[in-house]
């Protein structure tokens, strides 16, 4: 089947940025969600994969984007935000350093995005023991409250949450009533299908 009827047939494609400090675990979560597979993805370019999911009998592509913004990675980081449908704002439920950084990282969203973005905050690593977790639960559901976005715990290792979260996106993407055949993403899944 060519990349063009793949295309075709799908009734919506969204795309979601997964931002957070370095190390938080985007990646892994992305190889989990498109490979089901910890192993880090490989790629030359911009971290975008897709994959075909079905959600409430719907089929829809849905591309995640690696964000990391670093000093000198700024500009190219709002551009791949500003082509973002929604967003996973990701910390690690080790590090409370990460914790402080998503709202920096929310401040970018806004910036690039503008009004309302659809976030989702996301505590990775809630497999690790006990002793291992430096941020409670109640921190990330207060950080929600105060964002005004969900929160979700997940594990990108045993693969706990990661659909859940994709999916709830999705869900809240229709909702809005967005555009069902969102272009950039379709335009993005070409690409990434003719490779």
């Amino acid at each position: 089947m060519s990349s063009d009827t793949l295309v075709a047939n799908d009734p919506d494609a969204w795309t979601i940025a997964l931002v957070g400090a370095p190390r938080v675990g985007k990646t892994r979560f992305i190889s989990r969600f498109v490979l089901d597979d910890f192993e880090e993805l490989e790629s030359s370019g911009p971290k975008g994969f897709s994959r075909h999911l079905t959600v409430d009998k719907q089929k829809t592509v849905v591309t995640l984007l690696d964000i990391y913004h670093g000093v000198n990675e700024e500009e190219a980081a709002e551009a791949q935000l500003r082509d973002a449908d929604a967003f996973i704002l990701m910390y690690s439920s080790t590090s409370p350093y990460s914790l402080q950084d998503v709202v920096a990282y929310t401040r970018a969203v806004c910036r690039a995005y503008g009004q309302d973005p659809l976030l989702a905050l996301v505590a990775n690593q809630c497999d690790r023991p006990a002793h291992d977790q430096e941020v409670s639960l109640q921190e990330g559901t207060a950080l929600a409250r105060e964002l005004d976005c969900v929160f979700l715990q997940v594990s990108a290792k045993t693969g706990e949450g990661v659909q859940a979260v994709v999916k709830d996106l999705v869900r809240r993407l229709r909702a809005r009533g967005r555009s069902k055949q969102n272009k950039r993403a379709l335009g993005l899944w070409t690409y990434l299908t003719r490779r």
